[in-house]
């Protein structure tokens, strides 16, 4: 494991490696699974995630099981469409994904 993006930035150059192939290697190390099973997993793990973004930011959103919180990625989804956020249209859009998985 590396304690900053520094020494991963190294590792990458002096090994050849991407970004990404240094971290399946890292998964595989950790969990003992193939790179097949390994990248099996990272693409289930993206499908859930694109599916929470499509959800969360379609009409009303998602709400919670209790009902206390939810639809904060739709309400930033009509903000975005109306306003001019300072820090620019993809910021809020990025936070717009990162709620919607959230919720």
């Amino acid at each position: 494991m590396f304690d900053s993006i520094r020494e991963t930035i190294d590792y990458a150059v002096e090994n050849n490696m991407s970004f990404a192939d240094i971290m399946v290697k890292e998964e595989m190390e950790l969990s003992g699974k193939s790179r097949d099973e390994v990248r099996a997993q990272m693409k289930q793990n993206l499908d859930v995630m694109r599916d929470a973004v499509i959800k969360g930011t379609t009409g009303d959103g998602v709400e919670s099981v209790t009902g206390y919180t939810g639809h904060d990625a739709a309400k930033l989804r009509d903000y975005n469409e109306t306003h001019h956020a300072l820090s620019g249209y993809e910021m809020i859009d990025a936070v717009k994904g990162a709620i919607a998985t959230n919720e």
